[in-house]
């Protein structure tokens, strides 16, 4: 296992202990079902139990897993977000506002502070600055320990010029129930 990985693994074994214990005496993984989703929690289970933490996953379907109270029992949240490049506001707020599986690992203070930080970026003029502040603040979320991205993926849309314009949903598919023809 490379070292990173399992120092990060020690850490939330360590910071987030006292919620395995209310829950189940063992540290909880959720998921949703997408197979490479399933894999990572899957893999991470056997890492952390290989370290003797006990250590179990969960794959809960839509809705149930966007609940704030299904978020609130994990120790450890695999999940995924899909931002829109002609939305990007819009996106980074939904994430840090409307986000259980980023709100399950805030503590008051880091709401605060996350609360002052959008109102600050908000406030801001310049497209480019708010960027730069949007991707300061995950930086700080990552330095904190309350997120930690494993990669980041940029997805591309095409379509033929026949279809009616689409965009891809928040989860990264296309609802074909919505593709017409011109």
């Amino acid at each position: 296992m490379q070292p990173l990985v399992q120092t990060l693994l020690q850490n939330i074994a360590v910071t987030r202990g006292s919620k395995a214990s209310e829950n189940s005496n063992k540290l909880q993984i959720l998921t949703y079902p997408l197979p490479a989703h399933i894999a990572m929690a899957e893999y991470y289970c056997e890492q952390l139990n290989y370290l003797g933490l006990a250590c179990e996953y969960k794959v809960e379907e839509f809705p149930v897993f966007s609940l704030n109270e299904t978020a609130d029992k994990a120790d450890i949240i695999i999940s995924g977000e899909v931002f829109c490049e002609s939305i990007m506001d819009m996106n980074w707020l939904g994430w840090l506002k409307g986000c259980s599986s980023l709100e399950a690992f805030l503590s008051d203070e880091q709401t605060v502070w996350r609360d002052q930080t959008l109102e600050t970026i908000s406030n801001e003029p310049d497209e480019n600055k708010r960027a730069d502040l949007f991707n300061q603040m995950e930086a700080l979320l990552i330095e904190r320990g309350s997120y930690l991205p494993l990669f980041h993926v940029q997805q591309q849309l095409n379509q033929a010029d026949s279809l009616n314009p689409m965009e891809l949903l928040a989860n990264g598919w296309i609802d074909f129930n919505r593709v017409t023809f011109k």
